[in-house]
């Protein structure tokens, strides 16, 4: 009996190399020769389209009037995918389709995107099955991805980015963000503006100011730190708990309350109407717009 256990691990681990080893293989392949590479002139304040399957997208900007996409990958693509590309009435799109319907295997990410846009453009990315990153662009951005890791850096505007299978991370953006993940984690650092972040598997971490903050989560923690004036703070988690790092001069009509955990308020100019183990109704600095954090399996903490 024991035997036959061991036999299944080893055949367990291999199956494992071999895939890792088929990924590495294609990750290899995705920065192989160029494929496509098309340019386009254009004006500021248009649009870039994508629509693609199976790839990773990296957009940033330039001093050009130009868009440029670049198709990298294995030989082999060209025969998977069918790959057109247009500029008509303002917009800028490229589109990937399979041309036929193939094995699991050929949906690994062998072929990526590399486009350069303005400084001013807008940008609607779609793929089914990679990742998206964006780097110095200002637009609006909407995001959408089946099965990777968003991540947006040094950029403005307004964001929606949307993953159903991993992280979102936004670094230094002034802006409204609207960051939703059904399988990841949600990581903001340094954002002037509107955060709306929700999950349902995952952490979410928000480091913001000038903005209201919108952040649910149904199986993790929540960790916030602002700066500025309030305009208004929701948090609620099914599982985890909630820590809340504050100016001074916040000032806010304040609910605090925990289902499974503590409520732990050191924040020092803070007037209480009811407080409990599991709850704190109050004001901070007089009362302002409204700070609400709940959880129904942790604990909280207001510093």
């Amino acid at each position: 009996m024991k035997k036959n256990q061991a036999t299944k691990k080893f055949l367990i681990l291999s199956i494992f190399t071999i895939v890792a080893l088929l990924l590495n293989i294609t990750s290899v392949f995705a920065e192989g020769k160029i494929l496509h590479e098309k340019k386009y002139s254009v004006e500021k304040d248009e649009i870039l389209l994508v629509k693609f399957i199976s790839a990773d997208i990296k957009v940033s900007s330039w001093d050009k009037n130009e868009v440029q996409l670049i198709v990298k990958g294995s030989k082999s693509v060209d025969d998977k995918f069918e790959f057109q590309f247009l500029y008509e009435d303002g917009v800028v799109t490229a589109i990937a389709e399979k041309k036929s319907d193939w094995s699991i295997w050929s949906w690994s990410n062998d072929f990526s995107l590399i486009v350069k846009v303005p400084n001013k453009f807008n940008l609607d990315i779609k793929t089914s099955g990679g990742d998206v990153k964006t780097n110095n662009t200002s637009g609006e951005v909407t995001i959408k991805t089946s099965g990777g890791d968003i991540e947006v850096e040094n950029s403005n505007g307004y964001l929606s980015a949307n993953t159903s299978g991993g992280d979102v991370e936004i670094k230094n953006f002034i802006g409204n963000t609207e960051l939703k993940t059904s399988g990841g984690d949600i990581v903001v650092k340094d954002i002037d503006g509107d955060v709306e972040a929700k999950t349902s598997g995952g952490d979410i971490e928000i480091n913001a100011s000038d903005g209201k903050i919108i952040a649910g989560t149904s199986g993790g923690d929540i960790d916030i730190k602002y700066d500025g004036k309030n305009f208004g703070v929701e948090l609620y988690t099914s599982g985890g708990s909630i820590s809340v790092k504050l100016p001074k001069d916040f000032a806010a009509d304040v609910t605090l309350k925990t289902s499974g955990g503590s409520i732990n308020n050191k924040f020092k100019n803070s007037n209480a109407r009811e407080i409990s183990k599991s709850k704190f109704e109050g004001k901070f600095n007089g009362g302002g717009n409204t700070l609400d954090a709940k959880t129904s399996g942790g604990s909280i903490y207001v510093k």
